[in-house]
């Protein structure tokens, strides 16, 4: 079936991602997105496990390149690729950078996914989840597939995702696919987004701290933590 697309401005999104992950420090430390390249390739020579990473990289245009605050955590999802189950549109071969029209909606679709992997690893312990919330632009061109769960069921599969990642790797080869805007599966009347090309991604920042709270078997509830502020400054 044919695609639609739409123009989507969204100002800001909301994602949010667990605080343990360090954003990657390359791509902080220099002002042109040409350069990753070279450094990575440096850094490689002391860490093996770089050179997967400069493949993934290698395959984004420099023009499409996030560049700007917080480039280390929004190149993330496209240049450390998921190499085991991944995710709805995203796989060993497709990074994606998910997002959320709304704060409440990223908050379901990650207490969804943080649960789904407590349970799986059968972690009975009490404990808290240290989130980071961060709010970007996003604005361009994208496959809408939003509002479509009746016609699109196996991409919509609640907890299946090999019929998505097909196709988003399809729309991505074939039709230079810039990202798929869909409907959330965990929040009602909620509105998320799978960018593919970084550079669609704008103005990021940190605007938040989240704990969950796992008491064992769900997560009950969370805490919203208040933002540092440093007395010497």
């Amino acid at each position: 079936m044919q695609v639609p697309t739409s123009k989507i401005s969204w100002k800001p999104s909301f994602r949010i991602i667990a605080s343990k992950f360090p954003p990657l420090g390359i791509f902080e430390r220099v002002a042109e997105p040409g350069e990753w390249d070279d450094l990575l390739l440096l850094e490689a020579m002391t860490d093996p496990s770089v050179g997967l990473m400069i493949a993934h990289l290698q395959r984004i245009p420099e023009v499409e390149r996030y560049k700007g605050n917080l480039a280390g955590r929004i190149m993330a999802p496209f240049v450390i690729l998921d190499q085991t189950t991944g995710g709805r549109f995203n796989n060993s071969s497709l990074g994606a950078y998910y997002a959320c029209k709304s704060l409440e909606t990223a908050i379901h679709e990650t207490v969804f996914h943080a649960e789904k992997f407590l349970v799986n690893g059968k972690v009975a312990e009490t404990q808290n989840l240290d989130q980071l919330v961060i709010s970007a632009d996003i604005a361009g061109e994208f496959h809408d597939v939003r509002g479509m769960q009746l016609q699109l069921k196996d991409v919509y599969a609640s907890h299946d995702y090999l019929s998505s990642q097909s196709f988003a790797v399809e729309l991505k080869i074939e039709n230079q696919s810039n990202g798929i805007a869909y409907s959330s599966l965990r929040h009602k009347k909620g509105e998320c987004i799978a960018v593919f090309t970084p550079s669609l991604i704008k103005n990021a920042v940190e605007i938040q701290q989240l704990s969950y709270h796992w008491n064992g078997v769900k997560i009950t509830g969370y805490f919203s933590i208040s933002k540092f502020i440093d007395l010497d400054a």
